[in-house]
């Protein structure tokens, strides 16, 4: 599935459960874009039934407290949007636990659904296990960042690249 597609997708998905009555879980992304994610599906499809949600911001694997929450909801769908790899190991390790409930993983789809373009996609990781967090936008890639702070690094701070492309560079205020 394209990235593109993945807020299309969610949104034909969560429609076709409010037509059928089928209860519906989030989980995954991170806590501001869950919660976000809640309040517009909310408003956008009143009748369908969310009887859950729960945001994937920890290290490792899901905890059996998480499991047992989400088990304990008793969705007929869970909807994951994390990693593929993340996504993986959580339905090997605990799609029994489910029974009677579909898992369906759509990696970016809860981000893309609820910001508009041109909004920050990736925040920061709140608590004790924090590590530096940039706010990207949309169309820098990896390489021009890159190039930003080497750049910005190699001129202490001051980057002739401001004035010549003033979405591309790093702000500071």
């Amino acid at each position: 599935m394209s990235r593109g597609s993945a807020s299309a997708d969610l949104h034909r998905l969560l429609a076709s459960c409010e037509r059928d009555g089928t209860a519906v879980f989030f989980f995954g992304s991170q806590s501001r874009i869950v919660y976000m994610l809640r309040d517009k599906v909310g408003a956008a499809l009143p009748r369908l039934k969310i009887v859950g949600i729960c945001d994937a911001d920890f290290e490792g694997r899901a905890s059996a407290a998480i499991v047992d929450f989400i088990a304990g909801a008793k969705p007929g769908l869970i909807i994951l949007d994390m990693a593929e790899r993340e996504a993986r190991i959580f339905c090997e390790a605990n799609a029994h636990r489910f029974p009677g409930s579909a898992l369906v993983h759509l990696d970016g789809a809860f981000g893309d659904y609820v910001l508009q373009r041109g909004e920050r996609r990736w925040w920061p990781r709140a608590g004790a296990n924090s590590r530096p967090g940039w706010a990207f936008r949309p169309g820098l890639s990896a390489l021009r960042f890159s190039g930003v702070i080497l750049s910005q690094l190699l001129q202490g701070g001051r980057s002739r690249l401001r004035g010549a492309r003033t979405g591309a560079a790093m702000r500071r205020d």
